[in-house]
């Protein structure tokens, strides 16, 4: 049995189309993540209270 995923959007689209489009953002998000952890050792950083995240993710 194939996998089974659920999406909720506001768009008006044709399911056919958005099919297309998720796997293409979500390549977009997954490089970008994988981005921030190595050139910004995101994942290491234990700071995780306060503003402190925040700020440090505007400083990045």
């Amino acid at each position: 049995m194939g996998e089974v995923q659920f999406y909720l959007t506001s768009l008006n689209c044709d399911p056919r189309n958005l099919g297309q489009v998720i796997p293409l953002h979500w390549g977009v998000e997954n490089g970008l993540h994988w981005t921030l952890d190595v050139t910004f050792y995101e994942d290491a950083c234990h700071v995780r209270t306060g503003h402190t995240p925040q700020n440090l993710a505007l400083l990045r």
